[in-house]
């Protein structure tokens, strides 16, 4: 939307951005691959970067209202991978909650 000159086949695809490189080959595949919270996050992960190629796409072509659709859905997808990495950190942080609070 004029903030950058950023072209859609400039946008890396969902395994050469930095979440995607820990996906894929990274700790990520190493720690959680056997979750089905992390295997849920590749779904929405590539609709994110779909959807920022598209919002670039469309608004290049002059259609800013299909623009404006890519984008809410790219956010949407971000949203869920969010959510995601939270269920994917939640049995991390569950003895922090389950142990007793000292007194002051």
């Amino acid at each position: 939307m004029d903030q950058s000159s950023i072209r859609a086949e400039q946008i890396p695809d969902e395994t050469q951005c930095r979440l995607g490189q820990w996906y894929y080959q990274g700790e990520g595949k190493a720690l959680y691959a056997g979750q089905a919270d992390y295997r849920a996050l590749e779904s929405p992960h590539q609709a994110m970067h779909r959807g920022a190629r598209d919002a670039i796409r469309h608004y290049y072509a002059g259609d800013h209202d299909r623009a404006l659709q890519a984008l809410q859905q790219m956010e949407q997808a971000n949203l869920s991978v969010l959510r995601g990495i939270e269920g994917m950190l939640a049995p991390l942080r569950e003895p922090e909650r389950a142990a007793p609070r000292r007194a002051a």
